[in-house]
This record gives structure tokens, sequence and C-alpha cells, in this order.
């Protein structure tokens, strides 16, 4: 059996079997390959294990970002516990300021939610209905 041998572009330009010579898109192999002018989209990976590993890996680092992230939104949470802004000296002080425009719209998109539900909870005998009616009464008023 004859031995398989590397022929380069050049060669294989005369020989005329076209094609380009490209590496595989997977990060972690560095294999080269000619890519052959054909019809359909173009082979960005050496072969079809390689690029089965490579999207195998990039589900895993994704699964692993979101964990960190949610981490770090946990994180970031926890210090802003612990930090005031330069303009506050007091917490009392720093709610006198009034709600942000995201706590406004937030308040008025649960505000017209329990409108839509106050029709129901209107005749409902349970302590829960009653008081959802009695916050939403007080604060519809509000925020409109």
């Amino acid at each position: 059996m004859a031995e398989p041998r590397v022929i380069d572009l050049a060669e294989r330009e005369s020989l005329g079997l076209g094609g380009q010579q490209a590496t595989c898109a997977n990060p972690r192999c560095d294999e080269q390959f000619i890519r052959t002018s054909t019809r359909g989209r173009p082979k960005d990976f050496h072969d079809e294990d390689c690029r089965r590993a490579a999207e195998r890996d990039l589900r895993r680092i994704q699964a692993q970002l979101a964990h960190h992230e949610r981490q770090a939104e946990q994180l970031r949470a926890r210090a802003g516990a612990y930090l005031r802004t330069s303009g506050e000296s007091d917490p009392a002080e720093a709610s006198s300021a009034g709600p942000t425009a995201d706590e406004i719209r937030a308040a008025r998109e649960a505000i017209a939610e329990v409108r839509g539900m106050a029709r129901f909870l209107d005749g409902h005998q349970d302590e829960f209905a009653r008081d959802l009616l009695k916050l939403w009464r007080a604060v519809e008023p509000l925020v409109r």
C-alpha cells in the first residue's frame, strides 16, 4: 500500500485539485486541511469529530459562564448592601430622595396586574385577597 503524503497548496493547484489551505476552527486543534471549493457551507473543521468536540466544549463553557455570571450578580447584590454612594450620609436620608424611574415603572406594572385581578378578588372571602385589594386601593392613586 502506498504511504500517504502531504501535498502542498502549490502542488495541489498544479495538479488541478483546487482548494485553499485552512486551519481547523476548533481552538484546541491546529490541524491544517485543504478546503475545497464545493457547493454548500465551507468546511471549518478538519473532521466531524473535531466539530462535535468544539460544540461540546462551547456548550460547557457557556454553562460555566452563566453560572459565574449568576454568582457575580449575587456578590454585587451583597456588596451593594454594604456600600453607600458618596452623597449619602444616612440611610434614612437616602430613602427621602424618592423612587427611581425603574422603581416607578415596576410599581405601575404591578398595579396594572392587580387591577386586572381586582374584579375577581372583590367578593373573595380569603384574607390574602382582602389584604391585596386594600394595598392596591392605597397604592394605585400614588403610582398613576
